[in-house]
């Protein structure tokens, strides 16, 4: 699970890095895009309830892309991923 002061000072950063918007993290968080984007901004705390919430979608997202992740290295061949690895 991600730290909770990871997810408060990097906000931004961890939702751009896995590919959500606002508007999304808003719809499967039920935080306001407003509150969202006021959190990023520094401009607002969250409560608890919402940060929670919000960890509980930025984990799931993490969980979901290690996942695809680790099911497509393992499909690729060996020698794919020697020469991959070589770059």
């Amino acid at each position: 699970m991600l730290p909770l002061e990871a997810t408060l000072e990097n906000l931004k950063t961890f939702r751009c890095e896995i590919g959500l918007t606002q508007i999304t993290l808003a719809r499967l968080s039920h935080v306001s895009r407003m509150r969202i984007q006021l959190a990023e901004s520094g401009n607002l705390e969250l409560r608890e309830e919402e940060i929670e919430a919000i960890r509980r979608i930025l984990n799931a997202r993490v969980r979901d892309r290690t996942a695809r992740l680790q099911s497509l290295l393992s499909t690729q061949p060996a020698s794919m991923l020697a020469a991959a690895h070589e770059n």
